[in-house]
């Protein structure tokens, strides 16, 4: 049997509840990237999907704008976490 270990990603690109929206998914698209961890102090607090992000966003002249906000504004804070 598998541990987390043997099937987790060891580079893990993650955001900061600080960080502005725009940015973390400009660079979430960048990546071709769904979720990204958010991260205070080395430890997750939350995690940010691109269907989040979207929630916030609006179509101007068929083009998707995310608004210029925090992280924190969008992201889940339900989450659960596990070791290797």
């Amino acid at each position: 049997m598998n541990t987390v270990k043997d099937e987790m990603s060891r580079r893990v690109v993650y955001v900061a509840e600080d960080d502005d929206l725009t940015q973390a998914f400009a660079s979430m698209q960048a990546l071709e990237i769904q979720h990204v961890p958010v991260v205070r102090e080395g430890r997750v607090v939350g995690i940010l999907s691109d269907r989040d992000v979207l929630l916030h966003a609006h179509k101007r002249r068929g083009e998707i704008e995310v608004p210029h906000t925090k992280v924190r504004d969008a992201m889940i804070t339900d989450v659960s976490v596990c070791s290797p």
